[in-house]
């Protein structure tokens, strides 16, 4: 296939003026059709009075070098030519550590009734979405409040004494075999989802659904068990502990991606090849000489 030649490149002057003793234009240069090749170290561009000077180009700024198909042109003032690059296959990667979710476990217990106190919620703030901030509650055999750990060595949670939490609350459910992220149920007048914020910023999302009673099992709070991640007690129909994993769409800055990605600078930068055929390119200019 045939090069790109000087004769097929477009220069179009939308503006000139002049700045102390030089001449400054402002152009476009179009070039490209997808069938004639880049020429071997660049674009050869027409003479100079193209660019509305007479003797010299003491520079010319590219103003929009990069192009749509990731393209990019500088000038090259010794051979009057602009030159493409484009990047050699190089992917970016980035090393660190990713997001997560946490992992909320609840204690097959059947004794759950006598060891524990029943598990409320409460709806505080509604947001959008069908959705509301809450808390959870208990009546408290001590008159404290009560907090766990969502798994041994996991994120805390907190869970409020009241002595009316069985008035205008919303008991909680887990329904062991349902989707990981929609065991946790509750049954919410406004129709709602109740969202708890764990200690690491994570959210439990207390599903709404009307059928919350039959399609899981009650969930109790124990504020004295042993350790603090056997806090959390079901009678599970299996007879197997259960585990639900927070929200994936809502957290509180919660295991924030932190390291580093690999950028792509000039290193990374290859010029096209007399074998590439770029396609249309439009790229502004700045022309400054005489």
């Amino acid at each position: 296939m045939a090069d790109i030649t000087s004769g097929d490149v477009t220069v179009t002057v939308t503006d000139r003026s002049r700045v102390g003793k030089k001449r400054h234009s402002l152009a476009n240069i179009d070039f490209g059709d997808g069938a004639l090749t880049y020429p071997t170290l660049g674009v050869p561009l027409p003479v100079i009075g193209q660019f509305a000077l007479q003797l010299f180009i003491d520079k010319l700024d590219l103003y929009n070098p990069d192009s749509t198909n990731g393209l990019l042109w500088k000038y090259d003032k010794t051979n009057h030519k602009v030159r493409g690059y484009r990047s050699a296959a190089y992917t970016p990667i980035f090393s660190g550590n990713a997001p997560g979710l946490t992992t909320v476990e609840v204690l097959d217990d059947d004794a759950a009734a006598a060891t524990g106190v029943v598990l409320y919620a409460m709806e505080t703030t509604a947001i959008k979405r069908r959705r509301a901030l809450g808390e959870f509650q208990f009546v408290s055999p001590t008159n404290v409040e009560g907090n766990g750990t969502v798994n041994n060595g996991g994120t805390d949670y907190v869970v409020e004494d009241t002595d009316f939490a069985a008035v205008g609350t919303l008991q909680v459910y887990f329904d062991e075999d349902a989707t990981i992220t929609e065991r946790f149920l509750i049954n919410n007048p406004t129709g709602n989802s109740v969202l708890i914020i764990l200690g690491n910023g994570s959210v439990l999302r207390l599903i709404h659904s009307a059928t919350a009673a039959a399609d899981g099992v009650p969930v109790y709070f124990d504020e004295d068990a042993a350790s603090d991640f056997e806090r959390l007690l079901f009678v599970s129909p299996t007879n197997a502990n259960g585990s639900a994993d927070t929200d994936p769409d809502i957290a509180l800055g919660k295991d924030t991606a932190t390291g580093s990605i690999n950028s792509l600078d000039a290193t990374e930068l290859t010029e096209l090849t007399n074998a590439f055929a770029p396609v249309a390119q439009s790229i502004e200019a700045e022309a400054v000489g005489w």
